[in-house]
């Protein structure tokens, strides 16, 4: 179990809100196999979801929860944990989206509760599949790392590692709470255009393949918005790749 001020590793996690459909509870029962299989490849010791006020009914039991809206317990039960929020805040449009906000910067708040130094975002429709890029994500010690969306130009705002001191700045995000969450600032509000990277890597091979495919290509180091037909276990073929 953590201890409050103990941590100095990192942990895996994404935002979510699960909903009663089998899409939406497949989602997240496949981002936790996956992840908590391949948590050690990234170095991470731990698999969190922060979740925008799902309906308690709708959770897998093999989640614990903690409540988001209280002071964090001193110590966490062991395997994946659910830090919930109680009130939906969700995507009011396409440049509103409180629920994510809220939920994204809330991990600066975990990493400082119990020490942990690196906090590593891969949404739940995001998997890192190429052993090269999870052993650089695991090598990342300080600074806001993203990667390179191809299909539109922009920061990769689905797979990041935030580490050191750039822990702090996403807790100011944090501490901005609902004035700027739910500020619609347009185009210039996307996420992808306020976070302060410090690094965007584009040499890993990668895009949102599930905006256009029904699967992804071989070789490839990540894939975001994955759809339900993607596989990421069982595929057949090693999901972990070696670069020459």
């Amino acid at each position: 179990m953590d201890t409050d001020g103990i941590q100095t590793g990192s942990f895996i996690f994404c935002t979510s809100y699960i909903v009663d459909s089998a899409d939406s509870q497949e989602r997240y029962r496949k981002w936790l196999a996956y992840y908590d299989e391949m948590k050690p490849r990234f170095g991470a010791a731990r698999i969190f979801l922060i979740d925008d006020g799902s309906a308690l009914k709708n959770i897998p039991g093999a989640l614990s929860v903690v409540d988001a809206d209280q002071r964090l317990p001193a110590r966490l039960p062991d395997g994946p944990v659910m830090f919930r929020f109680d009130q939906h805040y969700g995507r009011k449009s396409i440049s509103v989206y409180p629920g994510w906000w809220r939920s994204f910067s809330f991990a600066a708040r975990i990493a400082a509760r119990y020490g942990y130094r690196k906090a590593i975002h891969c949404e739940s429709d995001a998997y890192v599949i190429s052993e090269r890029m999870m052993n650089f994500m695991a090598g990342l010690d300080d600074g806001w790392t993203t990667f390179w969306c191809q299909r539109w130009g922009f920061p990769e705002t689905a797979l990041q590692v935030i580490a050191g001191p750039q822990l702090s700045t996403l807790e100011a995000f944090h501490d901005l709470g609902e004035d700027f969450w739910f500020t619609d600032l347009g185009n210039a509000g996307f996420a992808e255009h306020i976070l302060p990277f410090t690094q965007v890597i584009k040499n890993f091979v990668g895009d949102r393949y599930g905006e256009c495919m029904e699967d992804y290509p071989d070789d490839v180091d990540f894939v975001c918005q994955a759809v339900p037909s993607m596989q990421f276990q069982n595929r057949g073929r090693r999901v972990v790749k070696t670069a020459d």
